[in-house]
């Protein structure tokens, strides 16, 4: 490629014939002729010719020094990503605000993911530490990458790239600290001291599932709307008691409910779904299905029983106030032809042809639902005979 200077020379150095735009009268008062027609004239001699071929070429050749040799430098902070990274050091509050972990445990995340070999030291400007902090610094504060690239003064495509290293080295680690522990069979010694141990003594983690706002492709974006009509995806998380993450199972739409989720990652064995010990259970939510592994509380319908008083209720009134209701005349009106009632039976669509595993099918059989059923009505009579025994 031609350097900057050399395409100044030529563009200088070029004999621009001044006898094509001789050719031209601008005058109005003497000019018989069309205005229009001097664009469809022939070239009546070389140089004529010569000018509007090469004119062109030599306007993209401006343009192109321009656009890249004559740019303008936008990233010109004296403070450097390298002397912000240095400027953390005057207070150590500085990078708990703004990356949200203290300096000693950044730099041990750092050596962590290097030493595991899921992050290399990067070569130029942008070392590893300062490849994490600006992965911590996006987020941590839910901003764009365009603030991060003045911030460190780097390019939106160095920012872009080194994220997208940073975050696939997290995901490769996160298998050292994402799995249960196998030697919990009970709640630790310090919760044994709660009033509610004597009934959850067996429980060894929470589940449930959340929803996380996403952006996905423009074609598949319904699938993705949940029930408040937010655009999300339906990740479900089991907990243990020491507030830590065991299981992580992600990438569903958010159309999709929680026990739909659940199925797949129990049924299929590649998600690796971490059973409890045998006599533990986890706790779970109303909308979670109830087994030998789950417990999930009572359903309660008492605010239901209230919405179906309700409508009721405001029938009756619309009816007794105002009897000439748009509804209701449409009703009184309708012509009944005799069809038969169809009842809709919902019948068998079939076996699943999902291999499950032989796990899957006690913990989720009818019986293993029905004893943990009973085991949940027996904490409950317990807890309830314990209270009125404390308020007498």
């Amino acid at each position: 490629m031609a350097s900057r200077s050399e395409w100044l020379d030529a563009f200088l150095a070029y004999d621009f014939d001044e006898s094509y735009f001789d050719n031209f009268n601008y005058d109005d008062a003497s000019d018989d002729t069309d205005d229009d027609d001097w664009w469809g004239s022939e070239c009546d001699s070389e140089d004529e010719a010569e000018f509007n071929l090469v004119n062109p070429l030599v306007g993209e050749m401006f343009t192109y020094m321009q656009r890249h040799y004559d740019k303008q430098p936008m990233r010109d902070s004296i403070l450097t990503g390298q002397g912000y990274m240095k400027e953390l050091d005057s207070n150590p509050n500085k990078c708990f605000e703004m990356f949200h972990m203290t300096r000693p445990y950044l730099l041990h995340l750092v050596d962590e993911l290097v030493s595991h070999g899921y992050l290399k030291e990067g070569q130029g400007d942008v070392d590893a530490t300062q490849a994490v902090t600006m992965l911590l610094f996006i987020l941590g504060h839910n901003i764009r990458m365009r603030c991060v690239t003045d911030r460190f003064q780097h390019s939106t495509k160095t920012v872009s790239r080194h994220f997208r290293r940073v975050l696939r080295a997290l995901h490769s680690y996160a298998r050292h600290l994402i799995k249960p522990n196998p030697d919990v069979i009970c709640l630790p010694e310090h919760l044994q001291v709660n009033k509610y141990w004597p009934w959850f003594e067996k429980c060894v983690g929470a589940m449930d599932g959340t929803h996380v706002s996403v952006r996905p492709p423009k074609h598949v974006t319904q699938a993705y709307r949940s029930r408040k009509a937010i655009v999300t995806t339906n990740v479900l998380c089991v907990c243990n008691m020491d507030m830590q993450f065991i299981y992580v199972h992600a990438g569903w739409e958010g159309s999709a409910n929680d026990s739909r989720v659940l199925e797949e990652a129990i049924s299929d064995p590649k998600h690796g779904f971490p059973w409890p010990p045998t006599g533990s259970y986890y706790l779970v939510d109303s909308g979670l299905p109830i087994g030998t592994s789950f417990l999930p509380p009572h359903k309660s319908t008492s605010r239901q029983r209230y919405v179906i008083t309700a409508c009721c209720c405001l029938h009756n009134f619309i009816r007794i106030n105002n009897r000439c209701d748009e509804l209701f005349n449409t009703w009184d009106n309708v012509e009944y032809e005799g069809n038969p009632v169809v009842r809709l039976v919902s019948g068998n669509n079939g076996a699943s042809t999902r291999t499950e595993n032989q796990r899957h099918d006690v913990e989720m059989s009818d019986a293993s639902k029905r004893r943990m059923a009973n085991f949940r009505d027996d904490i409950t009579d317990a807890m309830w005979a314990d209270y009125v025994a404390r308020r007498h």
